[in-house]
């Protein structure tokens, strides 16, 4: 069983994965997660992704990209 924190993070997750697999496509995203991006100072999303804070940035990042909103 998980406490809070943990089944939100899982939630959270859950979440970015949807909305990067359906902006991206599984692939897409997963290359995505995996390289450096300027945009967030040259760090790693998939490096982000251990803390709320981070899964927020990302999914930010990514609702930026679908409206077209540059950097």
């Amino acid at each position: 069983m998980f406490d809070t924190g943990q089944s939100e993070k899982l939630y959270q997750l859950a979440d970015l994965y949807a909305i990067g697999i359906t902006y991206f496509g599984r692939e897409g995203f997963r290359r995505w997660m995996e390289r450096p991006l300027f945009s967030l100072g040259n760090r790693v999303p998939l490096d982000l992704i251990d803390v709320s804070e981070g899964i927020s940035l990302l999914k930010t990042e990514i609702m930026r990209m679908q409206h077209g909103v540059a950097i």
